[in-house]
């Protein structure tokens, strides 16, 4: 098997959350996961946004993500039920470079993936950037790459620290970056 040599360079891994406030400002979130997980099923990067409700927020809440206009239609929008994810009718709005996911929930968990073809692949280095845009605070950002089957050389800007094997048996690297307020540039 040929060896592939991965760079997966986050520097525009700028947490923009510039732009205008919407209502969406008022929805309270706990936790914001961002997974990106390059070449994992095709040669694209799959991109995971888990949102986790506060406790607080009152229940049924509208949801809306923003994800990049150029990627389409995500490929799942979900709750998680007690019987797992379950996929949720969503409207899609585009603006400008980003289209708006705006989903009804009565679960406090939300998911939203979607695939980028934006990952550089120039052999046998493969690069990405990411840029996160919300409206809403977050109490807890978590980042987390997967690093592909047979990369080396893998590294991260920043770094993600040290990786850990996942179920996958794939290296996962992680790192929290606390609380984000709503429109604050990281």
């Amino acid at each position: 098997m040929k060896r592939l040599r991965f760079t997966a360079l986050l520097l525009a891994f700028t947490l923009l959350l510039a732009g205008t406030v919407h209502a969406q400002s008022d929805l309270l979130v706990s936790t914001a996961q961002v997974q990106l997980w390059p070449e994992y099923d095709q040669p694209a990067m799959l991109v995971i946004y888990t949102l986790e409700l506060a406790e607080a927020q009152p229940l049924p809440a509208d949801v809306t993500v923003r994800i990049p206009a150029s990627v389409g239609e995500p490929m799942a929008v979900a709750v998680l039920e007690e019987s797992g994810l379950v996929t949720r009718q969503y409207t899609r709005t585009v603006d400008g470079e980003w289209a708006e996911i705006t989903l009804e929930t009565d679960f406090p968990v939300v998911q939203i993936e979607y695939y980028d073809t934006a990952l550089s692949q120039e052999d046998p280095q493969r690069s990405y950037d990411f840029t996160w845009t919300s409206d809403f605070a977050v109490d807890s950002f978590v980042f987390s790459v997967k690093q592909p089957v047979n990369a080396v050389d893998f590294s991260t800007v920043p770094s993600l620290g040290i990786g850990q094997t996942d179920a996958d048996e794939l290296m996962t690297y992680t790192a929290s970056f606390g609380s984000l307020a709503a429109n604050q540039s990281f």
